[in-house]
């Protein structure tokens, strides 16, 4: 005697012939109008369509808990981003109010801005900073024949604080612009407060 599916429908079990055993549900028999499929049409041989049905809804929830975890965290380094960008301006403020010693002026920097493309360079500008030192960046070259604007980039660039407190890569410029990871920043912060405090003392 064959194994009837046992699939609920409208009123009780399916019960036509059974051509396999779910894998997921503790080997409940199905049929073939109960055989799950895959995205091509091809049948499983040991899944039922409502385990089927079962794992994407478990595959949606995981991307989604997994897409909030991680805007999460990039927001949570965006405020720690934040608050080293108000600290480093803190000190170049301290700097300032002390007269601004070991300032070199007239450092040419290259600021750049968005653009719906990508991130295109803006023409040269001279300003006012302390070099920091060598720190690692991401950013975009920018190709105007190109549909993505660009081609990411990644290496070591001369980083400056400039007078009013702002960060600036040499020689892209703002670093608005580039983008670094967390501990840079902070790397970044830690050699600009030794070298404040190597001109002033600390308050």
């Amino acid at each position: 005697m064959s194994v009837g599916c046992e699939l609920p429908i409208s009123v009780g079990k399916c019960g036509l012939d059974a051509v396999g055993r779910c894998v997921d549900c503790n080997e409940r028999p199905f049929c073939r109008t109960h055989q799950a499929r895959n995205g091509r049409g091809v049948p499983f041989v040991d899944l039922c369509t409502a385990c089927a049905a079962a794992r994407k809804q478990r595959e949606q929830e995981d991307g989604r808990r997994h897409g909030q975890e991680l805007l999460d965290q990039i927001n949570a380094d965006q405020r720690t981003i934040d608050g080293i960008k108000a600290a480093i301006a803190a000190t170049a403020e301290r700097l300032r109010d002390a007269g601004s010693p070991g300032l070199s002026t007239q450092r040419e920097v290259s600021p750049a801005k968005h653009s719906l493309l990508g991130f295109v360079r803006e023409d040269a500008v001279r300003v006012h900073g302390w070099k920091v030192g060598s720190f690692d960046w991401n950013w975009i070259d920018a190709d105007p024949d190109s549909s993505s604007g660009g081609w990411p980039r990644s290496g070591a660039r001369t980083t400056w604080v400039l007078s009013d407190g702002t960060v600036a890569v040499d020689p892209w410029g703002g670093s608005g612009s580039l983008k670094t990871s967390v501990v840079q920043w902070h790397a970044i912060e830690r050699a600009f407060v030794r070298i404040a405090d190597q001109l002033v003392r600390p308050r």
